[in-house]
């Protein structure tokens, strides 16, 4: 059993209540990304799970985008009565080519080089529903991916360390370099 256990999990019921519903909803969510909290009402879409954790996908009023808002930084929800008009928003084409729930980078083709060991299990479990094996020989395994080269991605690729090389794109290449440079200086 896996012992880390999923925060916000709790807001499950509610929100789902209120998608069915149309309902606007109200919360407080802390972002890690910029500080202190913040008061948001938003029309939910829909709930979105990755990597473990859970996230709603809505309407945002006041940014008047679509937004995710990660269930564990969510605080003080409250389901209003306020009714809003269905969306033709469909959400699994909106994340067809994300990895996680990031998009912010422009969708594109992605090359990575795994070792011949390590690409057994990128075989097993695809890290994208885009993987395409595009070439194998006895040491290495190149998989093409159409996706957003966003944060999340990044840190997938970092996981594999030595076991993975971006080959295209160059942007993409140079940013992983520049992430292992800066964490070699903390060794240092």
């Amino acid at each position: 059993m896996e012992q880390r256990k999923n925060q916000g999990t709790e807001h499950l019921h509610g929100l789902l209540y209120a998608i069915d519903n149309n309902f606007e909803v109200s919360f407080t969510h802390h972002s890690y990304w910029k500080d202190g909290l913040k008061n948001r009402t938003v029309q939910p879409f829909a709930i979105k799970e990755s990597q473990k954790r859970w996230y709603l996908v809505c309407h945002d009023l006041d940014k008047k985008g679509i937004r995710n808002f990660g269930l564990d930084r969510i605080t003080n929800l409250k389901i209003s009565d306020k009714k809003f008009s269905k969306y033709s928003f469909d959400v699994k084409e909106y994340y067809q080519h994300a990895f996680g729930v990031e998009t912010y980078e422009p969708a594109q083709k992605i090359v990575l080089k795994f070792t011949a060991f390590q690409s057994q299990y990128i075989k097993s479990l695809p890290l994208h529903t885009s993987q395409e094996q595009v070439f194998e020989d006895a040491e290495n395994c190149h998989f093409a991916y159409f996706m957003h080269p966003t944060h999340d991605f990044e840190m997938e690729i970092l996981k594999y360390g030595e076991h993975v090389t971006v080959l295209a794109p160059e942007t993409l290449k140079q940013t992983i370099s520049n992430r292992i440079k800066d964490m070699m200086a903390l060794y240092n």
